[in-house]
């Protein structure tokens, strides 16, 4: 863990947050994981490895970077939200990944999904994210969110939005720059027709 990280980790114990040791994903972990996952599809007589997983639930675990995620290659919903990741990596081996959720995060930049060409849904909500960029492989996405982040100036988020053809859902709310629903919802209709902004 670099010098960064333990001073960020310094910094929340002293706030507070997570009384738990942080942790790393671990085989150990993706396993339990996999093993809730097929009690509460009552999935009981196909085996479930890691190779022919296609969902995976990793929320609340306190986890601190991602790693030893690369052989779930045919995960499609991976679910990360409400942890302590700071930054997106090792990713890209998961290229059947269509619903993507970091939401919760302490995630300061989007990075590390130029490999994920199937993402359709990536919810990036309640991070400290200050502009939306590095998607330009992701031509597929449907559905972002990057509410509650500290985006200052929305009319740059749209113009690089706008290559985005099959984008339909856009959150936006709760960051910075909105002063008030209304004029974001405005300048979304006017810059970009197929974007919408759920509440």
């Amino acid at each position: 863990i670099d010098i960064t990280i333990k001073e960020k980790l310094h910094g929340m114990a002293s706030s507070g947050f997570g009384a738990d040791k942080p942790c790393l994903i671990t085989i150990e972990l993706i396993k339990d994981s996999i093993a809730q996952w097929k009690q509460e599809k009552q999935i009981y007589s196909q085996e479930i490895t890691q190779t022919n997983c296609t969902e995976l639930a990793l929320s609340f675990r306190k986890i601190l970077q991602i790693s030893n995620l690369e052989n779930l290659i045919n995960v499609h919903t991976l679910r990360l939200d409400n942890n302590m990741i700071m930054k997106i990596e090792a990713l890209s081996k998961l290229k059947n990944i269509k619903w993507l959720d970091l939401s919760f995060n302490f995630i300061s930049e989007i990075e590390g999904l130029d490999e994920l060409d199937n993402l359709q849904d990536l919810s990036l909500y309640n991070n400290q994210i200050t502009e939306v960029k590095n998607l330009d492989k992701n031509r597929k996405l449907n559905v972002l969110s990057v509410g509650r982040n500290k985006i200052a100036d929305v009319k740059p988020m749209v113009t690089y939005l706008r290559k985005f053809g099959n984008l339909q859902a856009l959150c936006v709310h709760m960051n910075t720059f909105c002063k008030d629903d209304d004029s974001v919802q405005k300048i979304l209709e006017q810059n970009q027709k197929q974007a919408t902004f759920p509440g």
